[in-house]
């Protein structure tokens, strides 16, 4: 996996940048963690308690964790304002796998996502990035355009549809 995310954030005089990111113990977010660290960035991660850091073992050494209660919007204005980051990178969500789809709980990610974007916006990050999915667009053949109707049909699409569209 090549990501290209530490350029996304360019900063003056080469200045290491301030990253919080959530969902890092996760198989999408231990990924940019490693590669943001590569580009010399600050990475502050934010995981659920009891999270099993398995995928960040080999970096631990290297982050500032934030153990917190998700489902806390104080705790995300706490993590936001602790850290000052530069840019958020949002990547945690409950209930990724298959079978949890069109579970309810699905909808708890929204206000997670809201909680951390308004900390974002009362704390003046510059950068907020929130992970989608093909999954807004619904069953589709072919390349998806970010142009292309949006038609979940699942409340994990759902879901994250009404984060982007809250945001």
């Amino acid at each position: 996996m090549q990501l290209k995310i530490a350029t996304l954030l360019p900063l003056e005089n080469s200045i290491m940048a301030k990253i919080l990111i959530t969902g890092a113990s996760g198989f999408l977010g231990s990924h940019i963690v490693e590669t943001l660290l590569e580009a010399e960035n600050v990475v502050s991660c934010v995981v659920s308690r009891g999270s099993d850091m398995w995928r960040l073992e080999d970096v631990l050494d290297k982050l500032n964790i934030l153990e917190i209660d998700y489902a806390d919007a104080s705790q995300w204005m706490e993590a936001v304002a602790t850290v000052k980051p530069d840019a958020v990178i949002h990547t945690g969500w409950q209930g990724v796998r298959g079978a949890d789809r069109n579970e309810l709980f699905q909808f708890d990610n929204i206000k997670v996502h809201v909680a951390l974007a308004d900390a974002c916006t009362l704390h003046t990050v510059d950068t907020f990035i929130g992970l989608g999915s093909q999954m807004e667009y619904g069953p589709k053949s072919g390349p998806i355009s970010e142009k292309a109707e949006t038609l979940p049909t699942t409340n994990y699409g759902l879901a994250k549809l009404c984060a982007l569209k809250a945001s």
